[in-house]
């Protein structure tokens, strides 16, 4: 059980042991005070001493003022023998000062007791508006509170997009120069999905004799020749081994293969022999 627990069960227990109630120390005039009746807090504290006794002798004490501090009633429809019995209201503040002076358990629950008793109710009448502007400005900061609230939440999920967003942006923009970057890295080794250099292209050792130093040169003639009547550009790109090499497009260089199973004439003395072609 937690400490805030403890507390509540003890306010409670204590509340029906030594109520506190509202009234005047003045024989009903002047104003209200929190309240309780002496005898029961006595009985509460486990005093030795008889009440009468002990309460006059805290009273010469500790200097409390009649009818400020406590209020002594006596009982005037007593017809027994001897003093009519008497009895003490006196002030929670009063009460605190007497359970504090016993030194004892029971003296501290009494105090805890009537402490959080008095924070509880200025924390009640500070929250009670005394008039009708009070409320008012108290209903138009709530309101304004309840806005500022919303407006933060809505601030946060607008910011929690935005850096999703970039998030995303980000991501986005880095694969797609990576790809850039991978594309320009195959193009300059002759393996990319639009141009391929001469080194690159997997089919001409099925064709040609590339054991011939002239081959390469003559086959990238042919088709600087293709590229230039099928309107296609002619580019260079930078080989890690070779330097800078030019590049033919894949559309020119399928069209030379279409043209080499077709017709053994075309670059006819780097052919090598490939059955059932035409002659």
């Amino acid at each position: 059980m937690s400490d805030k627990d403890n507390v509540e069960n003890t306010k409670a227990n204590l509340n029906q042991i030594i109520p506190i109630f509202k009234t005047a120390l003045q024989e009903g005039k002047g104003e209200e005070v929190n309240a309780v009746d002496a005898r029961l807090l006595w009985e509460f504290l486990g005093v030795k001493t008889v009440f009468t006794d002990w309460i006059t002798k805290r009273i010469g004490e500790f200097d409390f003022i009649s009818k400020i501090d406590y209020l002594k009633i006596s009982d005037r429809n007593y017809t027994g023998i001897g003093q009519a019995p008497v009895s003490f209201t006196i002030s929670t503040d009063m009460a605190k000062e007497l359970s504090m002076v016993e030194r004892n358990e029971k003296g501290k629950q009494a105090r805890k007791y009537f402490l959080e008793c008095e924070r509880q109710a200025k924390t009640l009448q500070e929250a009670i508006p005394r008039s009708l502007p009070e409320a008012l400005r108290l209903y138009a900061q709530e309101i304004e509170l309840k806005e500022l609230a919303l407006k933060e939440r809505d601030h946060a999920i607008k910011t929690k997009a935005q850096i999703n967003n970039t998030k995303t942006a980000t991501a986005m923009a880095t694969a797609s120069a990576k790809s850039k970057e991978t594309e320009r890295i195959k193009a300059e080794i002759g393996n990319a999905k639009k141009w391929k250099q001469l080194k690159a292209i997997p089919w001409l050792n099925k064709h040609f004799n590339l054991n011939n130093r002239a081959a390469y040169g003559q086959i990238g003639k042919y088709l600087t020749k293709l590229s230039k009547e099928l309107g296609y550009p002619l580019r260079k790109m930078e080989d890690m081994t070779w330097g800078k090499v030019n590049v033919y497009p894949i559309g020119v260089i399928d069209h030379l293969e279409e043209l080499l199973n077709k017709d053994c004439s075309v670059l006819g003395k780097l052919r090598k022999p490939l059955s059932g072609a035409t002659h």
